[in-house]
């Protein structure tokens, strides 16, 4: 018999920036998760890419260097002069933390374990505390990646837990 099983879910958010001067990089994670990225929803490759962008800051650089370029263009296109002082994009900063801001039913145990201790080496390798913040449900899999951080934050009506659950899937066609 012949079991075929997908998960759909959300197109991953982008990070945010929360707290004064934009200190806590928040990266969310929604939906059912898988090892690889894909277009159906989340992956733990995908995580460990937000995470590393948010740790130095690349996701926010590029919208400052879009913002510059554009701001750029238009000078150029307006015949505006161009302040010699300005023509390089401001810096972005490293956040002081990362939340990961987890939504999910959970997903696939392949890549989970690796995913925790990349997640757990960036935090190390850079120095930025991470913690964890169940927006409402972190079970299976999610969960056990919240478990990674000491801290897990959560709404009275939270729901985490769950992991190790195993589904059988059996067909009784023959016996029909």
């Amino acid at each position: 018999p012949n079991a075929f099983f997908w998960m759909f879910g959300p197109r991953a958010q982008q990070n945010q920036r929360a707290g004064e001067h934009d200190a806590i990089a928040v990266v969310n994670i929604r939906g059912p998760l898988e090892q690889f990225s894909d277009s159906w929803g989340d992956s733990y490759e995908g995580i460990v890419n937000r995470v590393r962008d948010a740790m130095t800051a690349a996701d926010v650089q590029r919208t400052l260097d879009y913002e510059h370029e554009e701001k750029m263009w238009r000078a150029r296109w307006n015949d505006e002069p161009i302040d010699e002082d300005h023509s390089d994009p401001p810096q972005a900063t490293p956040p002081r933390a990362v939340v990961l801001r987890i939504s999910s039913p959970g997903g696939v145990v392949a890549g989970l374990w690796e995913t925790v201790r990349r997640l757990r080496a960036l935090s190390e390798d850079h120095n930025i505390p991470m913690v964890a913040y169940v927006d409402e449900m972190a079970a299976s899999a999610a969960y056990a990646l919240a478990c990674a951080w000491s801290d897990i934050y959560l709404p009275e009506s939270g729901v985490v837990g769950s992991v190790g659950v195993i589904a059988h899937m059996f067909s009784i066609s023959r016996t029909d």
